[in-house]
């Protein structure tokens, strides 16, 4: 009779551990994080406070200073911080905070639209309203100093004013550069007693760009006299394709020290933007339509190097 009796009460015991291992996925079921290349088990909530902490007799305590504080993290936390940061990355919150280390430069987009035609301004609760020309964001706003320098007065960087690198005053192909001699000629080019001059990063390229301007493809003028431009001419003295030389307006590349991660049609890439029509583009660095290295427009910015 006793041996049935404890045979029942083992049983009974057994039945609760397993139910409580299951309700707090226990054992192997337990949710797990790879931590510093280790894979460790999390408890739960219900077994961090259900399981009290009992010190290994096997294990040496350690002192006050060995133990990791808020302040001071574990290796094997530290090694996925920094695993986890890219060494060009900008530094910068959440987008859904709205906080970065620089400011989003409104599109200049100024035009109300309906289904077929252009519009009055909308307002709030009317059709068509919550369109791009009802939210400016922060207006492009640009100071020329005088002395070939722009400066953005959203961003705060400092731009060169003219892609005319040769200063013959014309722009054409005689000022475009390859990739990789713009990128040499950075820590030599000097304008205005500055010499932290840089080959700006596709973002910074960008956040001159304004969508005011008209795409001109399909164009089969010799000049764009009238047609607005995707950047602000009255500061910027940018180029269009080189007619003269048998190019096309279109071909107005600005070149950025930003590549593809891969290649196109074989070649190393890299992104430009086009303040002709407007986009940013891969553009292959190998090959031009004259059989050499491909050549772009250069622009030189300083200042905010985390934007």
């Amino acid at each position: 009779m006793n041996i049935y009796k404890n045979s029942r009460v083992k049983i009974f015991t057994f039945v609760i551990v397993w139910g409580l291992c299951v309700l707090s996925a226990c054992g192997d079921n337990a949710p797990s994080e790879t931590v510093g290349g280790i894979d460790e088990k999390i408890p739960t909530a219900t077994q961090a406070a259900a399981e009290p902490v009992v010190a290994d007799p096997t294990l040496t305590p350690k002192s006050a200073e060995e133990t990791p504080t808020a302040e001071q993290p574990t290796e094997a936390t530290t090694q996925v911080e920094e695993s986890s940061i890219t060494p060009d990355a900008p530094t910068e919150t959440s987008e859904e905070s709205g906080n970065f280390v620089y400011p989003i430069i409104g599109t200049n987009q100024t035009i109300f639209y309906n289904n077929t035609s252009i519009m009055s301004e909308p307002g709030e609760g009317e059709d068509f309203y919550g369109q791009n020309a009802n939210y400016p964001g922060n207006i492009p706003s640009y100071t020329d100093n005088g002395d070939g320098t722009i400066t953005d007065n959203v961003t705060g960087l400092m731009w060169s004013q003219t892609v005319d690198l040769n200063g013959d005053g014309v722009i054409n192909n005689q000022d475009k550069l390859s990739y990789d001699e713009a990128v040499a000629s950075a820590p030599n080019f000097n304008l205005a007693g500055y010499t932290d001059w840089r080959l700006p990063a596709i973002k910074e390229v960008y956040s001159l760009i304004l969508f005011s301007g008209n795409d001109i493809s399909g164009y089969s003028g010799t000049t764009a006299d009238g047609i607005p431009a995707f950047i602000d001419a009255n500061y910027f003295a940018f180029g269009y394709g080189d007619v003269d030389a048998g190019g096309r307006l279109l071909e107005g590349q600005v070149a950025s020290l930003t590549k593809y991660g891969t290649t196109t049609r074989g070649e190393e890439t890299m992104f430009g933007v086009n303040f002709v029509d407007g986009r940013i583009k891969g553009y292959g660095l190998e090959t031009s339509y004259s059989g050499g290295p491909e050549v772009f427009y250069v622009m030189y910015v300083r200042g905010n190097e985390n934007y």
